[in-house]
């Protein structure tokens, strides 16, 4: 084929439409806040439209806001705190959490009473649901605007609230090893509203120091994933470093000082103190 060659007259004639085109693609394509303002393409309400590259990059971006971080379900985050009556692997959750995190339970022979609790107190009381789908059917009733007349049957699925001895990957930015993602039971505590910890592993798995630190908590759904997070990501794995093979946990800061402390020769305790301090053993 041969090329057409242009003119200088057929050049003037299509100069026009040649530069519109460079301005449009370099609106599409750039982001026009670096181009003059005479050569932008504005909208009809008069603003400069919004270029591909622009949608792209940033932290509001579309990768980094709407496809690497975006909003979740069946999770939570808060502040983290120690507590000395939390065991080595597990996480106290407030109640204010756990009735918004459901879990789904398969209504079955052998948990049907437990379920039936659950049940009867809907969303007014703890431990209660919020959500019912029917083994037979599929519908989905809202426990708050349920009708009166459904009752719950052997197949259906019962999302309730979060209980002590679910399980939960709790999770402290930024996780460079495995263990940084670890498999917590739970214990729902009445008062408070962080996450707290055991200071014996905060510090060697998380990194967790108690000054403001936040971890997210993440909330298995199916049975394999909850046995997953129960066994195979459990903290109990991650006892040996995997960094030098020595040991995850242990006493660290307050409990290593505070035992020092204690047992100085000169150190005299109460007795109404002391019979304080060994209830707790």
């Amino acid at each position: 084929m041969v090329p057409l060659l242009l003119t200088e007259e057929d050049k003037a004639a299509h100069e026009p439409a040649l530069n519109l085109l460079e301005i449009t693609h370099s609106n599409m394509v750039r982001d026009p806040a670096g181009t003059a303002t005479s050569s932008r393409i504005v909208g009809g309400n008069g603003q400069a439209l919004t270029s591909l590259g622009a949608r792209l990059r940033g932290k509001e971006g579309r990768i980094r806001g709407n496809l690497e971080g975006k909003r979740f379900q069946h999770g939570a985050r808060s502040v983290i705190c120690g507590d000395n009556n939390i065991d080595i692997d597990e996480v106290g959750i407030p109640i204010s959490v756990a009735k918004v995190l459901q879990v789904p339970m398969v209504v079955r022979e052998y948990n049907i009473d437990e379920a039936m609790t659950y049940f009867s107190n809907k969303s007014c009381a703890y431990p209660g649901c919020s959500k019912l789908v029917k083994g037979d059917t599929g519908a989905t009733y809202h426990i708050a605007s349920m009708k009166d007349g459904i009752a719950l049957e052997i197949g259906d699925t019962l999302y309730r609230d979060l209980v002590d001895g679910d399980e939960v990957a709790m999770n402290r930015a930024p996780s460079l090893l495995y263990s940084a993602i670890s498999g917590h039971r739970v214990r729902v505590l009445g008062n408070g509203d962080t996450f707290r910890l055991s200071v014996n592993v905060a510090d060697t798995l998380y990194g967790g120091d108690f000054d403001g630190d936040a971890m997210s908590a993440y909330l298995p759904h199916s049975i394999v994933a909850r046995n997953e997070c129960g066994l195979l990501s459990n903290l109990k794995r991650w006892f040996i470093s995997l960094k030098d093979r020595s040991p995850a946990m242990g006493v660290y800061h307050d409990n290593s000082i505070g035992l020092a402390e204690l047992t100085r020769s000169h150190v005299r305790i109460a007795r109404p103190q002391a019979m304080q301090l060994l209830s707790q053993v």
